[in-house]
């Protein structure tokens, strides 16, 4: 399974930090357990504390700061859900899919609420666990939000943002051209372009979103050296890498450790 499928990250900080122009990619589940997140778009603003448990919906942008306590730490676990897991619960539970799904939800947990949600995050953190039961506690997850009334959206048939993103979050350290993609869907370039137009969109926009979210997501929660990361995402260079982060997150990545 891809890594950054289905996967918990768990973000501890000793500093407030922003991040700008941070783009949802899949739809994502998070707990702060200390400090708080503030996120912003130039008409909103949304404040999540300790305790809550808050959703964004895929496909949005915000400029986001981590805050922290008083205990002078910021610690939240997040969980990025993938379509398909998504989709698979629907069609195994039989719930009906919403037409609309809100920008962003929170959700002030009671301590039954609070207690599920933090032992399933904490087993999905565990490397090398089973994936059968990793996807279980998944469906568990999903089952008490939809019995709570949040049901999330299914798409049957993925757009080509979609695919495109899946294909390189797999492998984001290869040198990606455009006829790769087309290859790999059978298409000409010609109309694997039209198509990611159609929907607002090219392949080189979603080869610099998904790689920097995935360094990102590196910086904020493991212990890998920045030259790793930027390797690791398909650049050249640190100085690459650091001057297109700095350009797209308006912060430089060492500014975040």
């Amino acid at each position: 399974m891809n890594k950054f499928l289905d996967s918990v990250w768990h973000i501890r900080s000793n500093k407030t930090y922003q991040v700008k122009n941070f783009f949802v990619q899949d739809y994502l589940l998070g707990i702060i357990y200390s400090g708080e997140k503030r996120l912003f778009t130039p008409t909103e603003k949304v404040i999540i504390g300790e305790k809550q448990i808050f959703i964004l919906n895929k496909y949005h942008y915000w400029d986001m700061i981590n805050k922290i306590a008083d205990k002078s730490l910021y610690q939240a676990d997040i969980i990025q859900l993938s379509s398909h897991s998504i989709n698979t619960f629907q069609q195994k539970y039989l719930y009906t899919s919403p037409k609309k799904f809100a920008k962003y939800q929170l959700i002030s947990a009671d301590p039954t609420t609070y207690t599920c949600f933090s032992h399933i995050f904490t087993y999905l953190k565990q490397d090398n666990n089973n994936p059968k039961i990793k996807q279980h506690k998944i469906e568990e997850l999903l089952l008490h939000l939809a019995e709570n009334g949040i049901i999330f959206p299914t798409n049957q048939t993925a757009s080509w943002y979609e695919k495109v993103k899946n294909i390189i979050q797999s492998h984001p350290t290869k040198n990606w051209i455009l006829s790769d993609l087309a290859e790999y869907f059978y298409l000409s370039e010609s109309s694997l372009k039209r198509r990611l137009s159609q929907e607002n969109t090219s392949f080189r926009e979603i080869l610099k979103e998904t790689r920097l979210n995935i360094a990102l997501t590196l910086i904020l929660t493991s212990s890998k050296s920045l030259t790793d990361i930027s390797t690791y995402c398909g650049y050249s260079s640190l100085s690459n890498f650091t001057q297109a982060f700095k350009l797209y997150f308006s912060c430089l990545p060492s500014e975040l450790r």
